[in-house]
């Protein structure tokens, strides 16, 4: 599946600032693995900004949950929110 012009932006946008937040890419492009998203950033000679993962995960998952609300769709929101409680569950246990 070749890539699109807006998928590229998508990564050049991003990437620098949720880097490898998985369930943020999850929703954002839900069409790609997280081994396509990041070969092609590498690719685009996009580099993780100076966060990469955050040691503060779960409250940049919930950053990340409120961005990426503000352009999708009730289903994804949905599964936006699974993600992120799972996420959290994660962080807990």
């Amino acid at each position: 599946m070749r890539w699109s012009a807006e998928e590229d932006e998508t990564i050049r946008t991003y990437y620098p600032k949720h880097g490898t937040v998985w369930e943020w890419w999850d929703v954002v492009l839900p069409s790609r693995t997280q081994n396509a998203i990041q070969s092609r950033a590498i690719y685009l000679g996009v580099r993780l900004g100076d966060r990469g993962r955050p040691r503060n995960h779960g409250t940049y998952v919930n950053m990340s949950a409120e961005l990426a609300c503000a352009a999708i769709g009730e289903e994804q929101r949905a599964k936006l929110r699974y993600l992120v409680s799972r996420a959290l569950d994660r962080r807990t246990a």
